[in-house]
């Protein structure tokens, strides 16, 4: 492993403001990324990198709404990238950036001023909020995506909205998180797991279920029943339900306080997985809804749980943080690696898992073992994502007091 190349972004680790947590997209020859704009600090860039040699191609300013950069995101739709800053936009090497439906997310921003009252600004902040996309997927050519209480789908081809659809149902839930179920979209709203036709956003089914507050997408079983994570605000868990009969086969429950922030199911052989809270990973059979076993995930889960080869994997936070991999079917422990201040991102690389930490390195670790087979002193913390292209990881590392923080990348093999 070694470093290939290395670039300063306008920022450093003792700014309010540092913008490490943009994802990094990798595109043909260029390295996309998200940061302050080099001269001025109140504006974001998109910096545009040759992924050959590290140099900069362009930088293009992006102004108007903008998110932090976790929020940001980019996909490649129809030949595009298309990029999410809190605005939407294009890019391709031959346009460069243009809007993407012209300020559709726009309303209201340009009233903000010196001059408006704090009342007014905070009243301006949650409209803004209102318009922010919380979820989104790609499919055929097209962008799908819900803000607070609507869905849409933008034709990225002809840079056009093809549908909206109210989907809030009440404006003290607003639309969930959205998924592709079969051949429609399925999301939440009040009370109800809702299903909306992917070609006209007409919602064409819902389920009810009593005394239950939020119904997450579902899978479906090889009987016709569904799979379905849910939550209330005293408890959460899985259930299985039969849409003919609208009826609940059973229903796995444990109970918490505050509300669940993740509750996407895995499914392995007769297992399905969820989060309670992102401090526990939870088992149950699918037959009967019996916990087979259960897992801390504390201090918290700070990525995903990922299914790989009958493994599950996932990072936690903290001083005492781990990456860990369990075995699917009988929960046991295969390997736990701590890694300073938790894994906030890993990649797979091949039969490896690429991770960094706080200790200035990066590793190459076994998947199935999890020795560490490489490392390689990067110079600052490994704070940002970790993304793996073509033999290659592209990550962000923190420097000193002095030094602005890093995009690098290194050569894994």
């Amino acid at each position: 492993m070694e470093i290939l190349w290395e670039y300063a972004l306008p920022t450093n680790e003792q700014s309010n403001d540092y913008q490490y947590e943009s994802p990094i997209f990798v595109k043909g020859e260029e390295v996309l990324f998200i940061c302050k704009n080099s001269r001025d600090t109140k504006k974001d860039s998109l910096y545009i990198i040759d992924k050959n040699t590290g140099a900069l191609k362009n930088e293009i300013a992006i102004g108007g709404h903008t998110v932090i950069p976790s929020e940001c995101f980019f996909e490649a739709v129809a030949g595009k990238v298309v990029i999410y800053t809190g605005s939407l936009w294009t890019y391709t090497e031959e346009e460069g950036l243009r809007s993407l439906c012209g300020g559709m997310f726009e309303r209201g921003n340009e009233k903000y001023t010196e001059t408006l009252s704090v009342y007014e600004i905070a009243a301006m902040i949650e409209e803004m909020k209102r318009y922010k996309i919380t979820s989104h997927l790609v499919f055929g050519g097209c962008l799908i995506f819900s803000d607070t209480y609507n869905l849409y789908c933008v034709d990225v081809r002809k840079s056009m909205v093809k549908w909206s659809t109210d989907a809030s149902n009440s404006t003290s839930l607003p639309c969930g998180s959205i998924y592709l179920f079969e051949d429609k979209i399925s999301f939440y709203g009040s009370d109800r797991l809702l299903f909306a036709d992917i070609s006209s956003g007409d919602i064409v089914d819902e389920i009810k279920i009593p005394r239950i507050t939020k119904l997450f997408s579902p899978i479906r079983m090889s009987d016709g029943t569904l799979l379905i994570g849910y939550t209330n605000w005293s408890g959460a868990g899985v259930l299985r339900y039969d849409p003919i009969r609208k009826k609940v086969i059973w229903k796995s429950k444990r109970s918490f306080e505050g509300p669940l922030s993740r509750c996407v199911l895995l499914l392995y052989n007769n297992l399905a997985y969820w989060c309670k809270n992102d401090t526990e990973l939870i088992c149950v059979n699918i037959d009967n809804g019996e916990e087979v076993y259960s897992i801390s995930t504390r201090p918290w889960l700070y990525t995903d749980p990922l299914l790989k080869s009958g493994r599950i994997i996932f990072g936690t936070s903290g001083a005492d943080g781990f990456l860990k991999n369990i075995d699917a079917e009988s929960g046991e422990e295969i390997w736990s690696l701590p890694l300073k201040n938790g894994c906030a991102s890993f990649s797979f690389y091949g039969d490896t898992v690429i991770a960094g930490d706080f200790e200035k390195k990066l590793y190459r670790i076994d998947f199935a073992s999890g020795k560490i087979l490489r490392e390689l002193n990067v110079g600052g913390e490994v704070v940002g994502k970790v993304s793996v292209e073509n033999g290659s990881a592209y990550t962000v590392v923190w420097g000193n007091e002095a030094e602005p923080i890093k995009l690098i990348k290194v050569r894994l093999y």
